[in-house]
């Protein structure tokens, strides 16, 4: 296989097939951080699917999983998400290893929102429910850059939702909530909202015990399925209410996002954030969460 061959001949058609319009709005409601050419992701799905056929079918699932881990490193979001579509062909051979391979991927080379959901619940997901071996490489993300702890806790959705591997999430939560970078604390606020819906008295304990560790933000999500009541017995919430203060204005000064490179990141407070809300119009935000693979807790 000619991997850089066939990743420049996808990249072409993904360009002949793009919308410049779209792709304009989906850069200015993605800050910028990827470059792409403006494909929903149906576009996407379907270029891949008459790519396969014309190009991919004679290969072995190694070959075609290795054609998909080098996509996901090449720095634009559409590159990826053929990247993600590779992996998905080839889930029912995935292996421990396999998602051992990913982590460098993941550290050096995923920093956007919509990648990292769409790899962690088409591809981590989907590893951890045929291979159960999966799960525990998975946990061991909690300790990982911001990221991989954000993949950990949203390739978990699918099970915070049917009650299953309740212990597994918590104990990467705990980990992952003291990280105080934005992203990954909507991640653990996300898979803890799944939670609250079968064990809401465990969620509340948790969010108690770690009220200084979240984000105001990541405990709205987090109770965001509970009740009134229950809301009224997270010490956060009824801190919140106590306190007056101005809004936070929704056109910050500056934007800073982590730096895309192959360094490890600091699991520190220090890390920078992305701002509360993206300052783009109604309109260009209808457009682009059109595009975007599913939604994500990002705003």
């Amino acid at each position: 296989m000619d991997v850089k061959r066939l990743i420049q001949l996808l990249s072409q058609q993904l360009k002949s097939a793009g919308n410049p319009q779209k792709q304009k709005d989906l850069t200015k409601y993605m800050k910028g951080v990827l470059p792409c050419y403006g494909l929903s992701t149906p576009q996407n799905r379907a270029l891949f699917k008459d790519f396969y056929k014309a190009h991919l079918s004679s290969y072995s699932q190694d070959d075609i999983r290795t054609l998909g881990f080098e996509l996901l490193k090449v720095n634009a979001l559409d590159e990826k998400v053929q990247g993600i579509e590779c992996l998905v062909k080839t889930i029912m051979t995935f292996t421990p290893e396999h998602l051992h391979t990913l982590e460098p991927i993941i550290d050096a080379c995923i920093f956007d929102w919509a990648t990292s959901d769409n790899l962690s619940c088409h591809v981590v997901t989907k590893a951890m429910i045929n291979n159960p071996e999966c799960i525990k490489v998975v946990n061991s993300w909690k300790d990982a850059p911001s990221w991989r702890q954000r993949s950990a806790c949203v390739s978990m959705l699918h099970f915070a939702r049917r009650d299953l591997h309740t212990e597994v999430i918590i104990d990467i939560c705990e980990s992952a909530v003291r990280n105080k970078y934005r992203f990954t604390q909507l991640g653990v606020g996300w898979v803890l909202r799944d939670v609250s819906v079968h064990h809401p008295q465990l969620i509340i304990d948790f969010l108690n015990k770690h009220e200084d560790d979240f984000i105001r933000e990541a405990v709205r999500y987090a109770t965001e399925k509970m009740a009134p009541s229950q809301k009224k017995l997270v010490h956060a919430l009824a801190r919140k209410l106590q306190i007056t203060s101005p809004p936070e204005s929704p056109f910050p000064a500056a934007a800073d996002s982590p730096q895309r490179s192959s360094h490890a990141i600091s699991r520190s407070p220090s890390l920078p954030q992305f701002p509360p809300t993206f300052p783009c119009t109604v309109s260009v935000a209808r457009t682009c969460r059109c595009l975007l693979p599913s939604p994500s807790p990002h705003v």
